[in-house]
């Protein structure tokens, strides 16, 4: 299981001993001593009796948001600012949607914690007994378990825990656990299939668009859509809501279903969200409502939604996800939001989205950029037959370095570089053409060209999109590019 994505929902004490920067903002954090705190801190500036020398490390700094102080520890050093902004947008979406009201003022003061390596985050589960609770020492000692640990939201405490290391989208993950918290606030329990679900769905939502409402231009996860896909032809028994609803923690979460029931949740969440019937659209809040009334959620979803009439909904949903044009080739996040498609990174690595449709390759895909990621490649891809047979046409170094280079068999060949010339801006509209008579292929920004190819030159293979990041190139630790206005002929 991807552990850039999945987070176990876990109830437990976890606060943290903390290493308490005085008043500061995110850009002068490393040029102050820390202070040494306890999780009782009163002031930004108080310094509270010392825990014990054997209490993880880690770095805090108080935020006060709209609805309580929240702490944030990180041993990574990470800038938490626009982490802090995440989740107060998740709480007040998801409360204005779910609940007609405001986020709850005035909370107890609720943790979150990024931790560098397991070791860290379990240490901190001793030191704040985990046992009292569960059982078992830490959340690695727990005898069911059927998949790393991870962190995640700790209910009791309202604290979140997660890891902070290459390759783990932290901001994605922070809204993920917020929506859980958010919603524990509401209700008493909520099985997994529409917690984890919805809190993908929400996560989207919050991340890549300005609707009110999240039926309302519903971004799509198109990583999820692959995985639904393939289980759609393995076996369509997955897709009975009793049997999702019965899964049990660890049952729901075994890394030997490769995500798929991550996946299964959050399409049932996307087409409860999405779906214009009459008995489904618009009940999701009656349903989160009556979670917490009803004696079991099985027969809170029975009361709200036709069964029968969802469940044939629904795989007909997913039918329609198995012709939709664009699948992920490799890596990951690729997000969906009307004619956007978004690819975002959390560390150095690639990611490419293919076209699939009935043009093979089409005779012209047109984009817009509004900016360009630092340290990143954005391409087109051309000649794709697998993960290992591509190649990429794009710009890198802010898009003034034009590159053409082909990948065959795991390695790269030597790139043909040339400049963009400098009345050309590189965030203007990229258009990729094949002459249907010659099958020369041409590049062009803003009308000009700036390559071609006789067809005789072209590898024929599918085409896409194609996006590499090499460092992180905002606060939050992420890279990431939208390709606007995406148009195929």
């Amino acid at each position: 299981m991807m552990a850039d994505r999945r987070r176990g929902r876990v109830g437990g004490l976890l606060a943290g001993a903390l290493l308490l920067f005085a008043a500061c903002d995110d850009a002068h954090r490393d040029e102050l001593p820390p202070l040494t705190a306890h999780r009782s801190v009163t002031s930004k500036r108080t310094v509270i009796t010392p825990p014990a020398s054997n209490t993880p490390r880690a770095y805090a700094l108080p935020y006060r948001t709209q609805r309580g102080s929240v702490y944030y520890g990180s041993d990574t050093l990470r800038a938490l600012g626009d982490l802090a902004t995440t989740i107060d947008r998740v709480d007040e979406r998801l409360s204005n949607w779910a609940t007609g009201r405001s986020p709850e003022t005035d909370l107890p003061a609720s943790f979150v914690y990024l931790c560098r390596d397991i070791e860290t985050l379990l240490a901190i589960e001793r030191h704040h007994d985990f046992k009292s609770v569960y059982g078992h020492a830490d959340s690695a000692s727990t005898p069911d378990r059927t998949f790393e640990p991870r962190g995640g939201y700790y209910q009791q405490l309202g604290v979140i825990a997660l890891l902070d290391q290459p390759g783990v989208d932290v901001p994605w993950n922070i809204a993920h656990e917020t929506s859980h918290a958010a919603l524990a606030r509401w209700t008493s329990f909520v099985p997994d299939v529409l917690n984890e679900g919805l809190a993908e769905i929400v996560t989207a939502w919050v991340l890549y668009s300005n609707a009110e409402m999240p039926s309302d231009d519903l971004p799509l996860d198109l990583n999820v859509v692959n995985t639904c896909r393939s289980a759609t032809r393995r076996d369509r028994r997955a897709f009975r809501l009793a049997w999702l609803f019965g899964l049990d923690y660890w049952q729901f979460r075994d890394d030997r279903s490769d995500d798929l029931n991550f996946s299964l949740a959050t399409s049932l969440c996307h087409f409860l969200l999405s779906d214009g019937h009459p008995s489904v659209a618009g009940r999701f809040p009656a349903l989160i409502q009556r979670l917490g009334a009803d004696r079991s959620p099985w027969f809170a979803f029975q009361r709200t939604y036709p069964v029968g009439l969802v469940e044939r909904r629904w795989r007909d949903h997913l039918d329609r996800w198995n012709d939709l044009p664009w699948r992920v080739g490799f890596g990951r996040r690729w997000i969906q939001h009307g004619s956007h498609l978004s690819a975002r990174r959390p560390a150095r690595g690639s990611t490419a989205l293919i076209w699939q449709g009935d043009l093979q390759p089409p005779s012209r895909v047109e984009f817009s950029l509004a900016q360009l990621p630092t340290a990143s490649t954005v391409a087109f891809l051309t000649s794709y037959r697998s993960p290992r047979h591509f190649t990429v046409l794009g710009a890198r170094r802010r898009g003034r370095e034009l590159i053409r280079v082909d990948y065959r068999e795991g390695s790269w060949d030597t790139p043909a570089l040339w400049q963009l010339p400098d009345h050309l801006d590189p965030t203007g509209v990229w258009r990729l053409e094949r002459s249907p008579a010659t099958g020369e292929m041409s590049w062009s920004i803003d009308g000009e060209t700036v390559w071609s190819a006789p067809g005789s030159a072209v590898d024929p293979g599918r085409w896409g999109l194609y996006f590499e990041s090499r460092q992180a190139s905002d606060r939050t630790g992420t890279s990431s590019v939208t390709f606007e206005n995406v148009t195929v002929e």
